[in-house]
């Protein structure tokens, strides 16, 4: 389970309930009401760190998002086997589709543990159907040098695209805010 999400409620004060008042002066006849509704409040100003601290919910544990750069942080026989797995992995020049693309890129394992529930989750589709490039230059390769280096020094990975939301229920999030 990927989980990227936050609530958050920022509310300035209401502005107060305002007065009643009438002008009174001494050559305007009947003068008019001179109070207010109290306005909407105060300004707020906040700020926001936008580098992401995004986790996946794997077993009931927290990994480090990418999963195939963090690999390092699992029980070491899924370790074991998404390593393997990834060094033997079968490339070719052209993949059938989506899914055949990332059992070319990524190998059995991580695949199956992580990147098929959640392409499926995220696009709502069989990842038979989706186009081999669906995510063309933005698509995130597993860079071996990068997960030996996460595990050596025992670090956790920035995440590559800290500015991107994920919708929480996957693209299923698009087709029920539309049907409201």
């Amino acid at each position: 389970m990927f989980t990227d999400y936050a609530k958050i409620t920022i509310k300035s004060g209401n502005g107060g309930d305002g007065a009643i008042t009438f002008r009174r002066e001494k050559y305007v006849a009947a003068g008019g009401p001179d109070g207010g509704d109290g306005g909407n409040g105060g300004n707020i100003y906040f700020q926001v760190d936008k580098d992401k601290n995004t986790k996946i919910i794997y077993k009931g544990e927290l990994v480090d998002y990418p999963f195939q750069t963090n690999i390092h942080q699992l029980e070491k026989e899924e370790f074991i086997d998404c390593l393997y797995d990834l060094f033997h992995k079968e490339e070719k020049e052209d993949y059938d589709s989506f899914l055949d693309m990332l059992y070319g890129k990524f190998g059995k394992s991580i695949v199956e543990k992580f990147l098929k529930p959640y392409n499926e989750k995220l696009y709502a589709v069989d990842l038979k159907t989706l186009d081999k490039d669906a995510m063309g230059r933005f698509f995130p390769y597993a860079d071996i040098p990068a997960i030996i280096d996460n595990m050596k020094a025992n670090k956790d990975s920035t995440s590559y695209n800290n500015s991107f939301l994920y919708p929480r229920n996957g693209a299923g999030s698009f087709k029920y805010s539309s049907t409201k």
